[in-house]
């Protein structure tokens, strides 16, 4: 039986190789491995701070840079080559949907978290078009986001979307599909 997260939802170490019983020179040896250099894109500032407080809690990674908006974006990509860029969505200049596309077309060696407050799957599936690797929502990023980014390490994709906010828009949707039929109008009285 695999390690698993007090709620039983997901495993605590994505890795296979890293898991409690592991000696201190092999999980020293995986830890090496999900190292990563990241690049934090979001056009405000308490949301970066925010972001780097939450990744301080993996020693292993470092935080090589900022950037305020999706040109500036790019050239730090370029420029710093991180491993990871956690971006936003809704930014000015470039949104974070055409970054992504554009570092997966540049075959950029970066992974890519898109970090939004746009819970909903219509955005996760545009997230996934553009060949991002993961999809975290702000308000549980105290969460996802380093499980997140231990996966992508990992090789794997990592989308959570809230079950509930789903239920939601689906019933939302078979509403607006087949709107409910009125009542039949009453008989004439004469």
């Amino acid at each position: 039986m695999g390690w698993r997260s007090i709620t039983g939802a997901r495993p605590i170490f994505p890795d296979a190789s890293i898991s409690p019983t592991l000696g201190m020179a092999n999980r020293a040896q995986a830890a090496d491995r999900l190292s990563a250099s990241i690049l934090i894109v979001d056009d405000h500032d308490i949301v970066r701070q925010g972001v780097r407080v939450i990744l301080r809690s993996r020693a292993e990674w470092e935080v090589c840079g900022e950037a305020e908006n999706g040109l500036e974006a790019l050239e730090k990509v370029a420029a710093l080559q991180p491993d990871i860029v956690v971006l936003d969505v809704s930014m000015p200049y470039k949104d974070g949907l055409a970054v992504a596309r554009e570092l997966v077309q540049m075959n950029a060696s970066c992974k890519i978290v898109i970090l939004t407050m746009h819970n909903s799957t219509e955005i996760a599936s545009a997230v996934r078009r553009t060949g991002a690797q993961g999809f975290v929502v702000k308000s549980h990023a105290a969460k996802d986001l380093v499980r997140a980014i231990e996966t992508i390490l990992s090789g794997s994709d990592f989308f959570a979307i809230d079950p509930m906010l789903t239920l939601h828009q689906e019933a939302d949707r078979q509403t607006a599909s087949h709107p409910a039929v009125p009542p039949p109008a009453p008989p004439d009285e004469k």
